[in-house]
């Protein structure tokens, strides 16, 4: 299986998108960006940051083929259908390897930091998918991940309803671990910036997000820890209406709370591409329909 335990040493950078769910932690992550601007300067192809337990070497290795290739992985990504994955795989096999599945690792922690769960849950099925392909590999000592692909796919073609088991399970674990890891990434984070009161993180509407999370009762503290919406609405409803209105005004004001959360490039790509889909299948039906006619 893969070595998950890695991604405890990852920072995730967060200069990609400046949008974010509700519940901010976005910008609880902001503070981090000056202090990392130098080292995203000299890595900024990697999208992440690996403290010094991992060697130039590796860093350099996994620079270089998202250099090349990361383009190619995010395609890959973005694909729908499991044979369209196989075709894709099979013209761009160099992507099947390691440095590809921690990429696209550490975007879902991204996503899933950000709540972005449409997106999340599309990205997830293809990273498993890298994943159970290095999985075959390792069972024959040697074998390059690259040479399984034929076997990969026929085997689970053959044995479709075991693999989609499978499939699906390894995607439930592979949630678990994500889930982990994000909130390990937001604690670690809220406690680097209570330790720091002299770097202020300012919000749209001018006050200080840490002075107005000091500020909130305990309760909505809680809420937007564990950026719990549902809790947030049960607190919320238990308050009297000024002083609802008090604080989440000042939660808006300080960035704590978004009040839309307009899409990304990606989540508009994934949309379209699922909107074409969805045409190119009603008209194959249409045709289907139309030739069925015609032979009656």
């Amino acid at each position: 299986m893969v070595d998950y335990s890695r991604w405890n040493r990852i920072e995730i950078s967060d200069d990609e998108d400046d949008t974010h769910p509700n519940i901010d932690t976005g910008s609880l992550f902001r503070w981090r960006h000056q202090a990392r601007l130098e080292r995203m300067e000299k890595h900024r192809q990697t999208k992440m940051d690996i403290e010094d337990e991992i060697n130039d070497v590796q860093m350099d290795q996994y620079a270089k083929h998202l250099e090349q290739y990361e383009t190619v992985i995010r395609d890959f990504a973005f694909h729908s259908r499991f044979d369209d994955s196989r075709r894709f795989l099979l013209e761009n096999a160099n992507i099947v390897c390691q440095h590809s599945l921690d990429y696209l690792s550490l975007w879902c922690i991204q996503l899933k930091i950000e709540e972005r769960t449409t997106l999340l849950e599309h990205i997830v099925r293809q990273a498993v998918l890298i994943q159970l392909i290095l999985d075959l590999s390792k069972t024959v000592r040697g074998t390059d991940p690259r040479d399984c692909l034929p076997t990969f796919f026929s085997k689970a073609r053959e044995n479709w309803l075991k693999f989609e088991q499978l499939w699906e399970q390894e995607i439930a674990d592979f949630h678990k671990r994500i889930q982990t890891a994000a909130d390990m990434r937001i604690e670690r984070a809220i406690k680097e910036q209570s330790e720091k009161p002299e770097e202020k993180l300012i919000g749209p509407g001018g006050l200080d997000v840490q002075e107005v999370f000091d500020s909130l009762p305990e309760p909505l503290q809680e809420c937007f820890i564990k950026r719990d919406i549902q809790m947030l609405k049960e607190t919320l409803e238990q308050m009297n209406s000024d002083e609802v209105e008090y604080h989440m005004k000042r939660c808006i004001d300080a960035g704590l709370w978004l009040t839309e959360r307009p899409e990304d490039d990606d989540e508009k790509r994934l949309r379209q591409l699922r909107s074409e889909l969805e045409t190119n299948v009603d008209e194959n039906s249409n045709k289907h329909s139309e030739s069925s006619e015609d032979l009656e």
